[in-house]
């Protein structure tokens, strides 16, 4: 197999059976200088994933696909009107209220990508939430160079480095 000079998996390797596994095996087919970029959930201020999703995900992950689904539109429709809210109030110069608004990161997204968004959660058979120092180590046992890892505002975490 020839090596690659760009690699990147977002929102995938924390789906992974093994998601360490599966990032050394992506790092594994790049080629010397060449560049990643992955994001996986975090769990830093992510009060959600452990007290909502995971609960329900006892749940979701056991109903079949094509009933879940369109079930998905239900959440999906509240984080939409909360969306409305939010660009209702930011533009009346509501600005602090309207930040405080849950979920507001997903507005500028089509209600079609919310509700698979939602379908993702809810249904996908597993999912992990790490912590920066995890996903640390995988960049160093990788031995990739200038890693730059960050939380971003949807509860996750990007990171970048050079093979």
């Amino acid at each position: 197999m020839e090596k690659v000079d760009l690699s990147y998996s977002i929102g995938v390797l924390h789906h992974l059976p093994d998601p360490e596994k599966g990032f050394l095996e992506i790092t594994s087919k790049m080629r010397k200088k060449s560049k990643i970029f992955i994001w996986v959930y975090g769990k830093r201020k992510n009060a959600r994933a452990t007290y909502l999703y995971t609960p329900l995900r006892a749940v979701t992950t056991r109903i079949p696909k094509k009933i879940l689904y369109p079930l998905c539109n239900i959440p999906a429709l509240m984080v939409h009107s909360l969306n409305l809210l939010y660009k209702l109030f930011m533009k009346i110069g509501w600005t602090d209220f309207a930040k405080k608004i849950p979920f507001n990161y997903y507005a500028d997204f089509p209600y079609s990508f919310k509700v698979s968004d939602t379908f993702d959660t809810l249904g996908t058979p597993k999912q992990v939430y790490y912590e920066i120092d995890e996903i640390r180590k995988w960049f160093s046992d990788a031995n990739l160079k200038n890693a730059e890892l960050e939380y971003d505002r949807i509860q996750g975490i990007k990171g970048f480095a050079v093979k």
